[in-house]
């Protein structure tokens, strides 16, 4: 069985690491085999 993890819409703000910390920690917890990411990742324009 693969391991996933599934993420949306984490609304990462310019500046704002706070949410990187919280998906290394998730990330930590287990070996995941897939990491998707769904929906809006992005506040802001490139």
């Amino acid at each position: 069985m693969t391991k996933l993890v599934v993420l949306s819409d984490i609304h990462y703000r310019k500046g704002d690491y706070k949410i990187f910390s919280k998906i290394k920690e998730l990330l930590k917890r287990d070996e995941f085999k897939k990491v998707i990411f769904l929906g809006d990742t992005f506040d802001f324009f490139f």
